[in-house]
């Protein structure tokens, strides 16, 4: 219901699934802790060594929510950088659709920037704040998210 609205999931559900799916063997956490109250809960339950942050433009994040097409069957992602080999058609050969959230594009920036910027500042000054440029191709992306990921704690 969050999602289709093009809003993030609330604090206790957010929470709750970080704690449900904690590992004794390391955590990679995509998109939590997306607030500062997240942030001070997470920081209280485990110990964050690398906060990564993907710097892009709103106009290019935008645009890439806007061009990325979901494969209903496969949950494959297709954009701008990524094609089908033929268009509006996965590969596997069902029909590509958008998913709801990115046609809330305006929504999900205004609440990132309300919400989750204020991020940066909450971790910066504690070091294992590393930002990546995401205006480069995926596979140069892809290698520096490897090499700052498996250079282990900081």
């Amino acid at each position: 219901k969050y999602i289709k609205k093009g809003y993030f999931f609330p604090d206790d559900i957010a929470i709750d699934f970080v704690k449900k799916n904690l590992s004794d063997l390391g955590n990679i956490f995509d998109g939590v802790p997306r607030n500062i109250a997240q942030a001070k809960i997470m920081d209280q339950i485990i110990t964050i060594d690398l906060v990564i942050e993907l710097e892009l433009k709103k106009e290019d994040v935008l645009s890439r929510m806007n061009a990325r097409l979901t494969c209903p069957k496969c949950k494959r992602t297709y954009g701008s950088a990524i094609a089908s080999k033929v268009d509006g058609v996965c590969d596997c050969g069902t029909s590509l659709t958008t998913r709801e959230e990115d046609r809330q594009g305006e929504i999900r920036w205004a609440d990132y920037m309300e919400k989750t910027f204020p991020l940066i500042a909450h971790y910066k000054p504690t070091g294992v704040m590393k930002r990546i440029n995401a205006d480069q191709k995926p596979s140069v992306v892809s290698f520096e998210l490897y090499h700052l990921v498996s250079r282990g704690p900081l």
